[in-house]
């Protein structure tokens, strides 16, 4: 029996839902009039990893959310991170964060609203050596377990 501490369960709980209300288009429109019906949306939680991404040199990554077109190998098209108050540090901006912008070059940050400030440094701080994500948000649970996404 595995035990699963809350913030990973949050984590995965934000993950998933912040795919289905942000990232899963109904008839394959992506953008208002841009329809892509090859492209697929998945989630890689504690668990249940779905769809890898392959780094040429790092080996496999298992981002939190990944947008790939199925007609083209399952190239990556957009790539998303969830992170916790706890993961929000150097450590997964060089292992996590400069890896996936290797591989795709739209790549969505989440963070838990009160630590966008924090992202923000650490992005700056290291811009030399990482890209900027392309779109930063903060996320929050409310009375009923619901994310809130807010674009910082």
């Amino acid at each position: 029996m595995s035990i699963t501490s809350p913030s990973s369960t949050l984590h995965d709980t934000a993950v998933r839902q912040i795919a289905r209300s942000m990232f899963s288009f109904a008839n394959g429109e992506v953008y208002p009039g841009l329809i892509n019906p090859t492209w697929g949306t998945y989630t890689n939680v504690a668990g249940e990893q779905n769809m890898p991404v392959h780094h040429r040199w790092e080996g496999t990554l298992w981002p939190d959310i990944v947008m790939v077109d199925t007609e083209r190998a399952n190239s990556p098209r957009l790539i998303v991170e969830v992170e916790t108050e706890e993961t929000i540090n150097e450590t997964t901006l060089d292992r996590v964060w400069k890896l996936d912008m290797d591989e795709c070059p739209i790549f969505y940050l989440f963070v838990p609203a009160g630590t966008a400030t924090k992202a923000a440094e650490l992005l700056l701080k290291f811009r030399g050596m990482c890209k900027i994500p392309r779109a930063l948000y903060t996320y929050e649970f409310d009375d009923l377990y619901n994310v809130v996404v807010t674009p910082v």
